[in-house]
């Protein structure tokens, strides 16, 4: 005769089964929030950094000719006794000049990561939707198989009845054993 496994609790398989679908809620929560972040950091560098360093561009060409006439201004100005001549506005080309050349370069870094960014993020939302589908369709589809497992593990943990040991007097074809026969001890008046 087989030997039959001792299986006393499913507790173990339960709490797995709940892990799982916790771990698939949180997991796909965490997707959706790394796509907003990767979608925000996107809008920032595509749009408002974009806008912003040219426009800064601008401001600093703008700053740097006004500099410059400034400069023109106190050279035209210039006395005989003066030692150091327009060293404020010859500060504030520099410091402009500077200006001008750190934001080109904020523009260029901007167009250099636009493009980096644009091919990382597509890559990063394709690996994204495999991951995805995959907590949508195989993760129910294995606490599916799971639940059938626990399913058959109970089934095969429940006792078997015995065998019932009829009387040597088994009832004959068409007796229905739910049927009593009358009691014909007890008396009755007549």
């Amino acid at each position: 005769m087989k030997q039959r496994a001792q299986i006393t609790s499913f507790d173990a398989l339960t709490v797995f089964r709940g892990g799982i679908l916790e771990f698939g809620e949180a997991a796909q929560a965490a997707l959706e929030s790394m796509v907003l972040e990767v979608r925000k950091a996107m809008d920032w560098i595509e749009h408002d950094r974009a806008q912003y360093w040219p426009a800064q561009v601008r401001r600093a060409s703008d700053a740097l000719v006004q500099a410059r006439a400034d400069l023109a201004r106190c050279e035209v100005a210039i006395r005989p006794d003066e030692r150091n001549p327009c060293t404020e506005q010859k500060k504030r080309l520099a410091h402009c000049k500077q200006r001008l050349r750190y934001c080109e370069r904020k523009v260029e870094a901007v167009k250099h990561w636009r493009r980096i960014l644009d091919h990382e993020c597509t890559e990063f939302l394709g690996r994204v939707n495999k991951l995805s589908g995959f907590l949508e369709m195989e993760l129910p589809n294995a606490v599916a198989t799971l639940e059938r497992l626990i399913r058959a593990l109970e089934d095969y943990a429940q006792p078997i009845p015995l065998p019932n040991r009829e009387s040597p007097r088994s009832p004959a074809l068409g007796d229905d054993p739910r049927k009593t026969k009358p009691d014909h001890t007890s008396t009755h008046p007549t």
